[in-house]
């Protein structure tokens, strides 16, 4: 509110002034009544409906200024008319020495709200609500008073008393808290003294007659009216700047009345006169003597004086450290006003006048020469004493006592909560209140719920973020009185601190997220993409189905993905890390395992894919293939060659290898197809119609057994100081087939081996008329159904052997596709690929075509025109297909 300019006239009385000196008040120790007293205005300020000072506002006042009964506390317009005012005092100024000068004028009236009905008490015994209240008392109230220089407050009847109740007040210069003395006028004086007596009768004796009346006594003065008692100021507050006067000195008694003269005495009787006798003709008596006047009243005595007023009461309540700044010196006078003084007596009246002498007109005197007199004066009436002073009013109270600045806001100070920093925040973290009116007793709540709290001063308070939902929460501050502050809003984010899970995860399973606030409604997201079946547990748990999701990184040893969850209108946590299970394949061996001449779509390893993604459902399948054409198992062999594409027919790297290459988490993988052996005997070997049936065994049982055994028992069993490379990896070994069968076309026999490097035409008799000879096709068969049956009996013992070294349900498999001879080379259902008879390759163009760059460039690694030709002997995309369905049922 805007300071008031009140149009107020004051008119000083320079010649009449009351010294006033600063004192050093005492400070007493706050009681329990203390405290009883606070909780007694709040009830009565709670009756007009204040339950608070902070959000009433500024009250500004200046000039002269008087309260009225009721209360009074900032409003839009605080006049409430205009008043005279007479014998109060104000603080000199601008003068080293201050004086109290006696001033009157004008006054603006303050308005104020009347006393509401009578209310009954709080049945809370410290809250001491009044049945009625005092009529003659001003409450103000605002959560800031403030002083301009040189304004004068002033008390009027029949207010009593005024309270000021304020967080903060600001005092001017030259600020006198004062009050009107009534005009009480000195009784008058009777200045009509008593009537004097009437003369005495002529005597009718010639004796001296008695005196005259004696005067009547004077009245005394009446008592003078007693001063009237000073108001009571009382102030609570919690800050306050400047130092204000305050004139609570009792009214000084008036002075008595003053006596009333003493009548005068009567006149004494005149004497008898002389007499002549009855015939008038002698003197019978000569005049009588006068008598003597009559004695002069008494003086009244003068009235005693009225007593002074008692001084007023003067509070302060405010905290220790206003206090210590305030009482350095403040002009205060709590003195009783003094007695008035005595009245003066009245003046004794005078004595009568004495009788004359007896009339003399007959010149008669009396016998034997007797002197006759006029009668003495009477004397003067006795003096009376001065009226007695009134006493002296009794000094007033000065109250100074410390209160609890907790106290003070509890009681009348609704706590605010200004802001929270920050607005959002997660379970365990610290919020900052910011506010006013806190109490070290206070509570922060969040939704009614106590939370540990720190309130580090009125202004400023500390909580943790509890365990609730995610969302929108109430905090308010509660005082131990159950006040409770405006609702702040504080906004719990989610926050994700783990993923139960003891590695990888496989989509479709159930997973839960531990975390902090959670709340019913929140979604699931995994690379942005919502989870189905979400089930919210409590604020620290919710479970979801891991599905894969559309878009994620590709990564064959485990697919990181990021989870996070949102509450219902959006809000998200922080982000993890999971890592989704993949399904891992590994082709490792020869051209068969290679897919000579194949197009990828009709390798068997693609088909097995295929497979295994239908039955895996949505996970992320990936294979790598290292085997290559022309492999040998090559167990011990130490040479080493780099790797060329796989089209091309080469020695290295050997199938061992190709093995021992891999390193990328090979714990994680699940599926490895490989084979080999066959380049390690020799295609030519075994073609060869010089090869005996006993050596080859014996080579393919070295190649394909033990051979075989040592390699699949270093990638499956763990040994001391060797463990296994493929711990956990499903392996499935690979048989081999009959290459030519007696269901072969002789006639494109010779274009075969051609292609394959063997020269038949060197050996005695193998060819006649142009055609290879029924008995070398047949010593060829036999080799090619030797090598198929060792090999694969040898293949199928190394399975068992290996399984049996594991000591647990067996994970090495044998696949042996049903080839038979009519699926040989040439024969009626090949699914083997032959050669054209222009020495081109069955397979496609484009396969065969890169290939034969790829033959190029690989120089003397490889022999061209066998390269070119490669896919000559290898399973076409029939004996594929027959490969891959040996394979899929043993997944």
């Amino acid at each position: 509110m805007p300071p008031v300019d009140f149009l107020s006239r004051t008119f000083v009385l320079a010649t009449k002034f009351i010294p006033i000196k600063p004192i050093v008040p005492p400070v007493t120790s706050a009681t329990n009544e203390t405290l009883l007293r606070l909780q007694n205005h709040k009830a009565v300020l709670s009756a007009w409906g204040v339950n608070e000072l902070s959000g009433l506002g500024k009250l500004s006042l200046s000039g002269n200024i008087v309260p009225q009964p009721g209360l009074t506390k900032p409003l839009p317009v605080i006049f409430d008319g205009e008043t005279t005012f007479q014998a109060a005092h104000q603080i000199s100024r601008n003068t080293p020495v201050k004086n109290l000068l006696s001033i009157g004028g004008t006054a603006i009236k303050i308005k104020a709200m009347p006393y509401p009905a009578p209310v009954s008490p709080d049945p809370r015994p410290r809250f001491l609500a009044r049945r009625s209240f005092p009529l003659n008392v001003s409450y103000w109230a605002a959560s800031w008073i403030s002083f301009a220089d040189g304004t004068n407050v002033i008390l009027k009847y029949p207010n009593k008393k005024l309270i000021i109740i304020t967080e903060k007040l600001t005092v001017g210069n030259d600020v006198t808290f004062t009050w009107e003395r009534p005009t009480l006028d000195v009784p008058v004086r009777n200045h009509d003294k008593p009537a004097k007596p009437p003369a005495q009768p002529i005597s009718t004796t010639l004796a001296k007659p008695g005196p005259g009346v004696q005067g009547a006594v004077g009245a005394s003065g009446n008592i003078g009216y007693n001063g009237d008692n000073a108001p009571d100021i009382e102030i609570w507050l919690l800050d306050m700047s400047g130092r204000p006067a305050f004139d609570l000195k009792g009214m000084d008694g008036c002075k008595g009345q003053d006596g009333q003269d003493g009548g005068d005495g009567g006149d004494g009787a005149p004497g008898k006169p002389d007499a002549l006798d009855s015939l008038g003709w002698f003197c019978a008596s000569g005049p009588g003597n006068g008598g003597d006047g009559g004695a002069g009243g008494q003086a009244g005595s003068g009235g005693q004086g009225g007593n002074g007023g008692n001084g007023g009461n003067f509070s302060l309540y405010a905290p220790q450290t206003v206090i210590n700044n305030y009482t350095q010196g403040v002009y205060i006078t709590v003195d009783g006003g003094s007695g008035g003084s005595g009245g003066i007596p009245g003046t004794p009246g005078a004595g009568g006048q004495g009788g004359q002498r007896g009339d003399n007109s007959h010149g008669c005197q009396p016998a034997h020469g007797e002197v006759r007199t006029a009668g003495s004066a009477g004397p003067i009436g006795q003096p009376a004493s001065a009226g007695a002073s009134g006493q002296s009013g009794v000094h007033g109270v000065i109250t100074i006592q410390p209160v609890q600045v907790d106290d003070f806001r509890r009681e009348l100070l609704q706590p605010a909560i200004i802001m929270l920093s920050p607005l959002m925040a997660k379970e365990g973290d610290l919020v900052s209140v910011s506010g006013k009116n806190f109490t070290h007793t206070d509570v922060i709540m969040v939704d009614g719920v106590n939370c540990a709290a720190t309130i580090a001063s009125d202004t400023q308070a500390a909580f943790q973020a509890p365990n609730v939902n995610g969302g929108t929460h109430n905090v308010q501050v509660r005082q131990t009185d159950g006040t409770l502050s405006n609702n702040a809003t504080l906004y719990v984010t989610p926050a994700l601190s783990s993923i139960q899970t003891s590695g990888r995860i496989m989509p479709g399973a159930t997973v839960r997220l531990i975390g902090t606030g959670f709340a019913p409604g929140a979604r699931v997201r995994v690379n942005d993409q919502d989870m189905p079946n979400v089930n919210f547990i409590n604020s620290h748990t919710i479970e979801f189905q891991l599905i894969r999701p559309a878009s994620i990184t590709r990564n064959a040893s485990g697919e990181t993905a990021a989870v996070k969850v949102l509450l219902a209108d959006g809000t998200a946590s922080n982000q993890l890390a999971c890592i989704i299970e993949t399904y891992r394949m590994l082709v490792f061996g020869d051209s068969i395992a290679w897919g000579q001449g194949l197009e990828e779509s009709q390798k068997f390893y693609d088909r097995v894919l295929n497979a295994v993604t239908a039955r895996v459902g949505n996970i992320g399948v990936y294979r790598d293939v290292m085997a290559h054409s022309g492999a040998i198992l090559g167990i011990g062999n130490t040479a080493t060659e780099p790797a060329l594409n796989g089209e091309v027919p080469t020695s290295f790297p050997t199938v061992a290898q190709q093995v021992a290459s891999f390193t990328d988490s090979p714990d994680g993988v699940d599926l490895i197809l490989i084979d080999g052996g066959i380049n390690d005997v020799g295609v030519q070997t075994i073609l060869n119609p010089l090869t005996q049936v006993n050596d080859l065994r014996n080579m393919t049982r070295q190649s394909c057994l033990d051979d075989m055994i040592t390699m699949l028992t270093q990638m499956a069993v763990s040994r001391p100081g060797a463990p296994a490379i493929f711990p956990n990896a499903r392996i499935i070994v690979t048989g081999y087939y009959q290459i030519i069968s007696d269901q072969s076309n002789l006639l494109l026999m010779d274009a075969l081996f051609i292609a394959l490097g063997l020269d038949i035409a060197s050996i005695p008799g193998a060819i006649v008329g142009g055609i290879i000879a029924e008995a070398t096709k047949a010593r060829i068969v036999e080799n090619c159904a030797t090598f198929a049956q060792t090999a694969n009996d040898a293949l199928r013992g190394a399975v068992d052997s290996v399984n049996a070294a594991l000591g647990a349900a067996p994970r090495i498999f044998f696949a042996l596709p049903p080839f038979g001879p009519q699926n040989a080379v040439f024969a009626p259902n090949p699914w083997i690929y032959g050669i054209h008879a222009n020495l081109t390759p069955e397979d496609s163009p484009a396969v065969s075509g890169p290939r034969a760059t790829a033959c190029f460039a690989a120089g003397n690694r490889t022999n061209f025109e066998v390269c070119t030709r490669a896919s000559v002997g290898h399973p076409n995309a029939d004996g594929a297909l027959a490969y891959a369905n040996a394979i899929i049922p043993l997944l």
